[in-house]
């Protein structure tokens, strides 16, 4: 058995890689899009807080398909730095968001009920929002 070399790429991020015997794991997301409303703080049980917000993402590439032509994700983050400069965007503002998907689980009177969402781990505005007219 002959063994060739072969180029991989791996993640630049140290925290997104996680390695276990010969498998190579990575969680790691990069979101450019627009903020489609305010951000919202949430205040977890523990007492801490939590922003959250929704991202719309163009698809590419749809063709003749029919169907949405953006995706909505949402997007969390615990980083008090973060929440601080999240409750400054304003709607509209065109956003970098980097972190992991995520998939939270939570019981409802229905029963149990589950949505992804990605943790942010950075973010940063690629462009302000449009003024307000008047």
């Amino acid at each position: 058995m002959t063994t060739g070399s072969s180029t991989t790429s791996t993640p630049t991020t140290p925290s997104a890689r996680h390695t276990t015997g010969d498998q190579l794991d990575v969680n790691e997301v990069c979101l450019v899009g627009r903020l489609s409303d305010r951000v919202e703080i949430v205040e977890l049980p523990s007492g801490d807080q939590a922003a959250t917000w929704r991202l719309v993402v163009r698809r590419h590439g749809r063709g003749s398909r029919v169907g949405p032509s953006v995706d909505t994700i949402d997007c969390v983050s615990f980083q008090k730095s973060l929440i601080g400069r999240a409750l400054r965007w304003e709607p509209g503002t065109w956003l970098r968001i980097t972190g992991a998907l995520h998939r939270r689980f939570w019981q409802s009177p229905t029963g149990p009920r589950s949505r992804y969402q990605v943790e942010a781990r950075s973010a940063k505005i690629e462009a302000r929002a449009p003024a307000a007219s008047t």
